[in-house]
């Protein structure tokens, strides 16, 4: 595995504990949510490293370094313990019903973001959300922005968590994606 991809485990040892919060507020999973928002961002850019990623555990308020850090699951069994527990398992097989059901052949690639159920094309430096993945090929969103911004911009009231104006428009951080043949025929 690359190095990108190693460091990729930590995202899964963020969610110990939250795969089976089912809570409508769960501060594990907030902390959880933030460092893997900062982590896939550094994917996406091919940006990626050690020391990006615990800095994403640093402003997550999760711990990186020592027994129950994330760099510990991460280059130890753990990671592979979250991946293969039936919470993650279950999760995993959802998505994959909502791909199939949207009539997907095969999975795209990942990472899967879904809002309400439909996949989103979320890539770039400012991980800028800027098209709904579709079979057939990307549908490009009215209102490209965040992830944050797009589920803000469908909240009323707005929670404390929402920026009071919320950044839409495209700074031409997603990559056009080319037709898909993984669609129907």
């Amino acid at each position: 595995a690359t190095d990108s991809c190693h460091y990729g485990l930590a995202s899964l040892c963020a969610l110990r504990g939250s795969l089976a919060s089912t809570g409508t507020r769960s501060d594990g999973l907030l902390h959880s949510a933030r460092f893997i928002a900062c982590d896939v961002e550094n994917a996406v850019s091919s940006r990626r490293t050690a020391t990006r990623t615990r800095a994403c555990s640093e402003r997550a308020g999760l711990k990186w370094r020592g027994g129950g850090g994330l760099e510990s699951c991460a280059n130890g069994p753990e990671a592979f313990s979250v991946m293969y527990s039936p919470e993650y398992a279950s999760r995993l097989l959802l998505a994959l019903r909502r791909l199939r059901k949207r009539k997907w052949k095969n999975a795209p690639g990942m990472p899967w973001v879904f809002l309400n159920g439909d996949l989103l094309r979320c890539d770039g430096e400012a991980s800028e959300c800027c098209a709904w993945r579709r079979p057939a090929g990307d549908e490009a969103l009215d209102n490209p922005g965040s992830l944050l911004a797009l589920i803000c911009a469908r909240l009323d009231p707005k929670p404390p968590g929402c920026p009071t104006e919320a950044r839409h428009g495209s700074s031409g951080g997603c990559r056009a994606a080319p037709r898909s043949a993984e669609g129907p025929d």
